[in-house]
C-alpha cells in the first residue's frame, strides 16, 4: 500500500516558492509535492505571497531575491537559481554581485548569535530607512547589537547580508580554540607520555581518567590526541 506520508522538505520548499511568487502549479512542477498540498499549507500557516512580474513589468520583489540569492549561497548555479522564479541569468548574476554572495559555510550558530535571515532583515531595514531600534526589534536583538552588526560590515551604505553571514562564519572558524589551546598542562603531559613512554593515545587517554578521577579537565578522548598531531613520533 503506498505510503501518504508528505516530504516535508520538498513541502518546505513548495511554500517557500509560492511565497516568492509562483503560482501552485509552478511550485508543484519543481518540488514534487500538489499544488493543493502547498496551498492548504500557505493558508495554515497565514504565508504571504509576493507577486512575480508579469509581461512587460520589471522588478522582483524582496522575497523571489532572497530566494534566489540563498540557493546560490547554498550551492545552486546561477541557471538553477534563476529558473525558480523564471528570471534571467544575467538578472541573478547582477544580484549576486551587488550583494556580494558567497558560498555559506554549514555550521551550528551559537545560541543568540545573528542568522543569515536576520541579516536579510538587517539589510531591508536599512534600505527602508529604519533605525537600529527599529530593526532590533523585528529581528529580537538588543539595538546595541544591530548597531555593531552594522558598523562592522561596511555601515549602512555598504552593509550586505551575504556579505556579513560569510565573515561572521570565518570570525567563528578562526576564533575556536581547541582543547590544546585551553588545556596546556594536559598537551604537556600527552606529550610527555608519548615521548618517555610510547604509549599509545588509548593507553594515554586511560591514563589520565585514572590519575585525575575528578578532574574533568584533565581527560581527552583518544580521537583527540590523533587528531592533535601529537602522535608523529611514533605513528
Amino acid at each position: 500500500m503506498a505510503s501518504n506520508r508528505v516530504d516535508e522538505s520538498a513541502l518546505a520548499e513548495g511554500v517557500a516558492l509560492a511565497a516568492a511568487g509562483l503560482s501552485y502549479r509552478e511550485a508543484s512542477a519543481r518540488c514534487g509535492v500538489s499544488g493543493r498540498l502547498i496551498s492548504r499549507r500557505v493558508e495554515r500557516d497565514g504565508v504571504v505571497r509576493a507577486r512575480l512580474p508579469g509581461p512587460g513589468r520589471r522588478g522582483f520583489p524582496p522575497e523571489a531575491r532572497r530566494l534566489v540569492l540563498d540557493a546560490v549561497a547554498r550551492g545552486a548555479s546561477m541557471v538553477e537559481a534563476a529558473g525558480l522564479i523564471g528570471a534571467n541569468e544575467s538578472t541573478v548574476r547582477g544580484w549576486v554581485a551587488d550583494e556580494g554572495v558567497v558560498m555559506l559555510r554549514a555550521r551550528t550558530p551559537r545560541l543568540g548569535a545573528l542568522t543569515i535571515e536576520d541579516r536579510e532583515q538587517i539589510r531591508l531595514g536599512i534600505g527602508a530607512g529604519e533605525t537600529d531600534a527599529v530593526i532590533a526589534q523585528r529581528v529580537r536583538r538588543h539595538r546595541g547589537t544591530i548597531g555593531r552588526e552594522i558598523a562592522a560590515n561596511g555601515g549602512r551604505a555598504g552593509y550586505r547580508a551575504y556579505r556579513a553571514q560569510a565573515r561572521a562564519d570565518e570570525l567563528a572558524r578562526r576564533a575556536r580554540p581547541t582543547w590544546i589551546d585551553k588545556r596546556p598542562l594536559v598537551w604537556a603531559e600527552v606529550q610527555r607520555l608519548i615521548r618517555t613512554k610510547k604509549w599509545s593515545p588509548e593507553q594515554i587517554a586511560g591514563r589520565l581518567r585514572r590519575d585525575h578521577p575528578d578532574q574533568p579537565e584533565w581527560w581527552v578522548s583518544h580521537e583527540s590526541i590523533y587528531q592533535a598531531g601529537g602522535v608523529r613520533s611514533f605513528v
